[in-house]
């Protein structure tokens, strides 16, 4: 009896519930967010998609405006060389007052007073053996180059733009992604509290637990961080004040249709720079011409009336025609130095095209070797994300239910937040690969 009294006092004692033991741990300070200053909008409050965003960038980028007034200065350029066909009209007046300040007036017919004298020129470039029609040429071909050049300078902005637009929606979505972690990490605390205060709960869960809310925490103050470096970002090369609100709309960029061959053609044969390369070479050989002709003979026409007078400056009339001949027969070698530069001017822009065109075949490819991987990556990362919160289901499950450790729910949490964070990145990325593939193929 005694034996069967003390056995039943044993499983008593051992079956009471222990106190749960109150790790002491402090608690994690929320994270309010960050306050930005903001200006009145200048893009519209309307959301922006990546179109819309390049075109704002277009009228707005500093960079852009630059090679605008580059483009147009070239072409004033060659407006002004094409005028060395033209007539030239030059018109003079002249008008004085004389007086006598010491001695006697001994001009005669008493010139001293007012004397007005007029003359009108015409003059007409007759042959100058092709030297200002090359002169022509070379600036008209620079105008190309200027004019390629400005386009060129449109893709790589556009690239620059669209790259900035997607990578501010990466931002975003990580912050999102993060703000969902935090979210599950105060969850998961607060089941690990749950059973402590049960007693079922080991203390030092409920302590991992709030170091995962920290993490979580830091992640999420570092991704909104990020956010606001893009949004800057974004903004300098829309050409906007960095302080501009921004919302962006849902975008995704077009795929280049053709094989790998057809998009190299396609390349080779639109893209801009390749084509100011071409343009340059152009102006390289009329710098030749130009050179050569530096020291020829120029012959000029003009006419020219002119009148003079004391009081009436029509009283003397005067009228002329005649042939100037300007002809330089030395300048010391001066001219043979500027054909031989010409020359390597010429060698130069050769070589550019050459490596350009090498250039231009590994950017398509690997623009298009990119944008595949690019595919494969958020093909990966959705299977990724889907597996992950399988498993955090799993996990939680198992550690309500008293057969699974706090550690596998952290680690599956740890897993959701890469696999999600891989899927943001990913669809930034397939789209920045996309955007680069059409820059490499010419397109803006």
């Amino acid at each position: 009896m005694r034996f069967c009294l003390s056995v039943l006092l044993v499983a008593g004692t051992a079956n009471a519930q222990t106190p749960p033991i109150r790790p002491n741990t402090q608690d994690v300070p929320v994270f309010q967010g960050f306050s930005l200053p903001t200006v009145p909008s200048t893009i519209g409050t309307e959301p922006l998609t990546a179109e819309e965003a390049v075109k704002v960038a277009m009228s707005n980028n500093p960079v852009m405006l630059a090679e605008q007034g580059r483009r147009d200065a070239a072409r004033a350029r060659a407006q002004q060389a094409e005028a060395g066909f033209l007539p030239r009209l030059n018109l003079n007046y002249t008008g004085t007052e004389a007086t006598v300040l010491k001695g006697d007036d001994v001009t005669p017919g008493g010139g001293l007073g007012f004397r007005s004298n007029g003359a009108a020129t015409i003059t007409q470039l007759l042959f100058d053996f092709g030297r200002a029609r090359a002169f022509a040429r070379q600036q008209r071909s620079l105008a190309h180059v200027a004019e390629h050049g400005y386009r060129q300078t449109m893709n790589d902005l556009a690239l620059a733009v669209r790259s900035s637009f997607y990578g501010l929606a990466r931002a975003r979505k990580l912050e999102e992604v993060s703000t969902s972690n935090l979210a599950n990490r105060n969850s998961q605390l607060a089941l690990a509290q749950a059973r402590l205060d049960s007693g079922l709960g080991a203390p030092a869960d409920f302590v991992r637990a709030k170091n995962s809310v920290a993490e979580a925490t830091i992640a999420l103050t570092n991704a909104r961080a990020a956010a606001v470096s893009a949004k800057f970002a974004l903004a300098l090369d829309l050409g906007v004040d960095p302080r501009t609100p921004i919302t962006l709309a849902e975008s995704t960029e077009a795929i280049g249709a053709g094989d790998i061959e057809g998009l190299v053609a396609t390349a080779l044969e639109s893209r801009p720079d390749v084509q100011e390369a071409k343009s340059s070479i152009a102006a390289s050989g009329h710098a030749i011409s130009f050179a050569r002709q530096t020291n020829s003979p120029t012959v000029n026409l003009f006419t020219t009336f002119s009148s003079r007078g004391a009081e009436d400056p029509l009283l003397n009339q005067t009228g002329s025609f005649g042939i100037t001949v300007n002809w330089p027969l030395y300048d010391s070698g001066a001219g043979a130095a500027r054909v031989r530069e010409a020359r390597a001017n010429l060698l130069t822009a050769r070589s550019t095209l050459d490596s350009l065109l090498q250039t231009v075949v590994a950017e398509v490819v690997q623009a298009s070797v990119d944008a595949e991987a690019a595919e494969q990556r958020l093909r990966t990362a959705e299977v990724q994300i889907a597996n992950a919160r399988e498993l955090v289901r799993i996990s939680t499950g198992r550690y309500s239910g008293g057969i699974g450790s706090f550690t596998e729910l952290t680690d599956a949490q740890d897993a959701l937040f890469s696999a999600e964070r891989n899927y943001a990145a990913a669809q930034a990325d397939l789209q920045i690969a996309r955007a680069a593939l059409r820059r490499a193929v010419g397109t803006v």
